[in-house]
């Protein structure tokens, strides 16, 4: 009598770590798949700066939408709009970050001019976005000042 209830009390201990050893396997399993999320979209976000970042430089470096929007072509992935007035440019690249007229992300950048006595200072608001997210990936608002005015 006292052997099966040696034996019943092994199985049921038995049976109680089996099952904390497959809570902890879910636990865990959840943990590292939030991290690859987690990971995706940091990756994506560090993407955009990058883009974004690259896309300042060529604000600073034109005179024109016209000029920034050839800057920003490079294998037919840029086009230069009208959008109610004010000019913008909209550029998309793949994930890879290379020129793609089909890529997954797009910079739109905005050129608002507003003169002055000696030139003109350009506002410009360059937003990433990422096919399928309707937020913006990232946003930033940069300014240059081009001497002499803007030449279209």
């Amino acid at each position: 009598m006292k052997k099966s209830r040696h034996i019943t009390a092994f199985y049921a201990e038995a049976l109680v770590l089996i099952l904390v050893f497959i809570g902890i396997i879910l636990v865990l399993t959840r943990i590292f798949g939030a991290g690859r999320v987690k990971s995706g979209d940091a990756r994506l976000l560090t993407q955009a700066v990058t883009l974004a970042a690259n896309t300042a430089e060529l604000v600073n470096a034109s005179e024109s939408a016209k000029d920034l929007a050839d800057r920003l072509n490079e294998a037919g992935n840029a086009a230069l709009s009208d959008g109610g007035g004010v000019p913008a440019v909209t550029a998309c690249y793949g994930l890879d970050l290379e020129p793609d007229a089909a890529g997954a992300l797009k910079v739109l950048v905005t050129w608002e001019e507003a003169a002055g006595t000696a030139g003109t200072m350009v506002n410009s608001r360059i937003t990433v976005l990422y096919e399928g997210r309707e937020a913006p990936v990232y946003e930033l608002d940069t300014a240059v000042y081009v001497k002499g005015g803007a030449k279209d």
